[in-house]
């Protein structure tokens, strides 16, 4: 189905590709590792919020 697009350039996708965020999401993921997730997702938040 999606054959055509397989050798040409797909801006939005390689643009959202760039931008996305993939947190780990799984049913045995702990308090602890979630704390840790959101913690490094808010300092990496602030520092690209800080410079720019």
């Amino acid at each position: 189905m999606f054959r055509q697009y397989a050798d040409g350039p797909l801006p939005v996708a390689e643009d959202l590709c760039r931008r996305h965020i993939c947190p780990p999401v799984y049913p045995s993921l702990t308090e602890a590792q979630l704390d840790h997730v959101v913690t490094a997702l808010t300092e990496r938040m602030n520092s690209h919020l800080a410079t720019g």
